[in-house]
């Protein structure tokens, strides 16, 4: 899986292959400079431990 990123960073679009996203630009008309194409990380954490203590909530800070 790859993402594409707009110029602030934030995710805009997820697919299979760097050509869903490259077409995913050009059907926004999307210039080079104002995205970037990355992998996405599948099934990480970011604590290190089970992906559902992941993110705190209120009952589990």
């Amino acid at each position: 899986m790859v993402g594409l990123y707009d110029a602030c960073g934030i995710l805009r679009f997820a697919g299979h292959e760097s050509d869903d996203c490259l077409a995913y630009a050009e059907f926004f008309e999307l210039q080079d400079g104002d995205f970037t194409v990355e992998p996405l990380l599948m099934g990480h954490s970011w604590n290190g431990g089970d992906p559902a203590t992941a993110y705190g909530s209120m009952d589990n800070p």
